[in-house]
């Protein structure tokens, strides 16, 4: 299991991620429950959280760890991917097929969970008689698809792997990012029509802030599957950070017409929303985040101080 998507800094967080690279498992764990409870929605820190767990023996609760999220964040391709995995590595093959199909029912068009889903099939020797939606997808998956993920292919940089978008805003980083952007720019030259690395792409782009790079990227991600949840956030944080807010919070109301009703688009509307002035609608919009998932601890955070 890998980790990823920034947000803001979480102290919790990374101390849990260095006592993980330390090999303290338990301290992980106590480090990674706090940071789960500051922040549940935020997958890296419940991939991390799972991670830990199951390295202290406790497979169920990173089971049900990984669950809550996918009931919270419905709209996560990554966090049904990621609970299937888990099933597959505890040996719950069937189980594991179950988490994806669910996933699929909310997300038809994610290239992720179909790609996921048809790479299972093919672990246990059934492509053949795989669901009809598999079938549908089988026919669009070259021999790419099959191969480890993008940055186990194009990014040999020790200890970057598990946590390169999540390290933090550290210069001394800089030059590890732009070299991973440099393979990974050459890599989608030769081979395009990858939307995740495309997204991917994009993601180190903003980390690195080469927003216009970055605005590039990731609209390539979207010619490519235009229903990519994930790659329309991140279009609208970067014309956040271009300073295009009315676009931004365009992009983002644009998924909640789609019946995308995800705390965390409300959440990222509401921070749009108060940049220009409009502290009526981001709160009303931090009201609809927490509404939906009243677990959202940052969202009642942020609504406290600014009713201070």
């Amino acid at each position: 299991m890998t980790l990823s998507a920034a947000h803001h800094p979480c102290p919790e967080f990374e101390a849990g991620i260095a006592h993980l690279t330390a090999g303290r498992w338990q301290e992980a764990v106590a480090s990674l429950r706090r940071a789960h409870r500051r922040e549940p929605g935020r997958l890296a820190i419940v991939r991390a959280l799972a991670t830990a767990l199951l390295q202290v023996g406790d497979d169920r609760a990173a089971r049900r760890a990984l669950a809550d999220f996918t009931i919270d964040n419905p709209m996560c391709a990554e966090g049904w991917r990621l609970a299937a995995q888990l099933e597959w590595k505890l040996n719950q093959y069937d189980e594991a097929m179950i988490v994806l199909a669910r996933g699929l029912e909310r997300l038809p068009h994610s290239q992720a969970l179909h790609r996921q889903t048809a790479l299972f099939w093919g672990a246990r020797g059934k492509l053949e008689t795989s669901a009809p939606l598999t079938r549908q997808v089988t026919t669009q998956i070259d021999q790419s698809s099959a191969e480890p993920d993008l940055l186990d292919r194009v990014a040999q940089v020790p200890k970057l792997l598990a946590t390169l978008l999540d390290l933090p805003d550290d210069a001394n980083d800089l030059a590890m990012l732009r070299t991973v952007e440099t393979r990974l720019a050459a890599l989608l030259a030769c081979q395009p029509d990858h939307a995740d690395r495309h997204f991917a792409l994009a993601r180190l782009q903003l980390k690195i802030a080469a927003l216009p790079a970055a605005l590039l990227s990731v609209q390539q991600a979207l010619r490519i599957n235009p229903h990519y949840l994930q790659a329309h956030r991140l279009h609208a944080t970067i014309l956040g950070k271009q300073g295009e807010h009315a676009a931004a919070i365009e992009v983002l109301k644009s998924l909640l017409r789609s019946g995308c009703h995800w705390p965390d688009i409300h959440f990222q509307i509401a921070e749009l929303e108060k940049a220009i002035g409009h502290a009526d609608e981001a709160r009303a919009h931090l009201y609809s985040a927490i509404h939906l998932n009243p677990r959202f601890e940052q969202a009642k955070q942020l609504l406290e101080r600014w009713a201070a």
